[in-house]
């Protein structure tokens, strides 16, 4: 018989046996029911010799099947605990995140009914007294029932606290005031605000910066200047569509130098110019130019919000150098004092200080072990008052502190000591040479202008992240509050 009459033969019983069951469902009880019925038809059936070792074939098939079945059904219930066991993690995380989130506009809230309170509100106003800063030592009880205090362990459990809740897992939260910092939104303006410009400018003018500009492990196609710089910023939240382009003292050159999308356009951005307010700071992420370095070296000097005038409590090393070289006394848009080394030296030592007298202030115990020391002592700086517990009572005490310094090298090499940036621009053998060596503090400022730039009063707009932990799953909620109005208001919120 030839190979294509073995082809059209019809197939034997024992061949179309096989090819039913190689058919046959490989996983599910179903499957397992539908071959079981299957046999017992075939089984009953007349014997034949072709049928030697069915039973045994359908027998093997069938626990081939249900076991294939059993498996994958214990690997399905094994998934759904570990996906539900996540799904309750991700839950209670996510609700320990907002429970802390809740409980730090709480606090806020209770820092500005005390504010507003008729009998203790003129205090809290004039001793400008912050709860902000013991949110973590005041949330604790919250946690756990004890109030641990680095002087003495105050435990509120022998006093039959136990806590709130009683519940598993942990949660963070920090709370930090917007103001102190330059509003870059403030470009959004009709009219462009110059002294937010020179200030920003100068900002990013210091010998520090350098390295950020001129590093060669930049790619040449995205290098760009500091005006070039600051261009794109302005031209990233102004309403208009032609370049900003800035001269050497950042005054903007003429109206309408070109379109603002050309430098994405050109680099293949998948991306057009905003031309409205920033929502987060991390946009400048897509300004043209402003690599991740910029952003880690001048994202805590900057923000989006509603800020009018910076905060001397909060402000950093770098916004205090600015502010104070753009109110040296004979600036002008096209006269800029700190371009004279002379003079920048000197903003740089008062800078320093007053760096320094904040960074002092804000850590409580700097002011505990000054009192416990000094027993009657007056107050640390000369120009503060005793007892006072942040850095300015007032914008008038910047003028104080700034004719102490001028007036006593020993106090401003003390307080240079505390700046965390001292230590990082000058390093710790210049710092103890300063009393001996620092040069004449000459420069006088627009006391005027100055103090109309800066505020003390309770900062109004916050931005709290909370984190909750349980197992291991990790939730983090970040808010933006603004407190200036009784009826407080969300300006950004994000959870992830």
């Amino acid at each position: 018989m030839g190979e294509h009459e073995q082809h059209n033969q019809p197939p034997s019983r024992m061949r179309r046996i096989g090819a039913e069951v190689a058919d046959l469902p490989r996983q599910g009880l179903e499957s397992v029911a539908k071959a079981s019925w299957w046999g017992v038809q075939r089984l009953s059936a007349p014997m034949r010799r072709d049928r030697r070792g069915m039973a045994l074939l359908l027998a093997m098939m069938a626990i081939a099947v249900m076991s294939v079945s059993v498996v994958e059904f214990a690997y399905q219930t094994r998934v759904n605990v570990f996906v539900a066991a996540n799904a309750r993690d991700d839950l209670k995380a996510f609700y320990l995140a907002r429970s802390g989130m809740n409980l730090g506009v709480l606090l806020l809230d209770f820092q500005f009914d005390l504010e507003r309170d008729p009998l203790i509100g003129r205090f809290m106003r004039r001793s400008n007294f912050q709860l902000y800063p013991l949110v973590n030592l005041l949330l604790t009880p919250f946690q756990s029932g004890r109030l641990d205090t680095p002087i003495g362990g105050i435990d509120l459990g022998d006093s039959g606290a136990r806590g709130f809740g009683g519940f598993h897992g942990s949660f963070e939260l920090s709370i930090e005031p917007e103001e102190g910092k330059v509003n870059i939104n403030r470009f959004n303006e009709q009219s462009l605000d110059q002294a937010t410009m020179t200030q920003l400018c100068i900002l990013m003018q210091g010998e520090q910066h350098d390295d950020l500009f001129e590093t060669d492990s930049l790619d040449s196609a995205y290098k760009v200047n500091r005006n070039q710089l600051i261009g794109n910023i302005v031209d990233w939240v102004d309403g208009n569509t032609t370049r900003a382009l800035l001269n050497d003292f950042c005054i903007p050159e003429g109206e309408g130098s070109g379109d603002e999308s050309t430098p994405y356009s050109r680099y293949d951005a998948d991306y057009e110019v905003k031309n409205a307010k920033m929502t987060t700071l991390e946009e400048l992420r897509m300004v043209h130019g402003f690599n991740d370095l910029l952003y880690e070296r001048f994202s805590e000097s900057f923000t989006v919000y509603p800020i009018d005038k910076i905060n001397l409590n909060l402000a950093n090393f770098y916004v205090i150098q600015s502010l104070l070289c753009s109110n040296v006394a004979g600036v002008s848009p096209d006269n800029w004092p700190c371009r004279d080394p002379n003079v920048a030296f000197q903003v740089l030592y008062l800078s320093l200080a007053l760096d320094g007298v904040r960074e002092f202030f804000a850590n409580p115990l700097n002011l505990l072990f000054y009192y416990m020391q000094s027993g009657n002592a007056p107050a640390p700086l000369d120009g503060a008052k005793k007892g006072q517990t942040v850095a300015y009572l007032n914008t008038r005490q910047l003028l104080n502190y700034i004719n102490t310094f001028k007036n006593n090298p020993i106090q401003l090499q003390q307080f240079i000591a505390y700046s965390p940036t001292a230590r990082v621009l000058l390093g710790p053998e210049m710092i103890a040479q300063l009393a001996v060596n620092v040069p004449q503090l000459i420069i006088d400022f627009d006391t005027r202008s100055l103090l109309r730039r800066v505020t003390t009063q309770s900062p109004k707009v916050f931005k709290i992240v909370a984190t909750g932990t349980y197992g291991n799953t990790t939730k983090t909620l970040v808010s933006v509050v603004d407190f200036s109005r009784p009826d407080r208001r969300f300006l950004y919120y994000r959870e992830f």
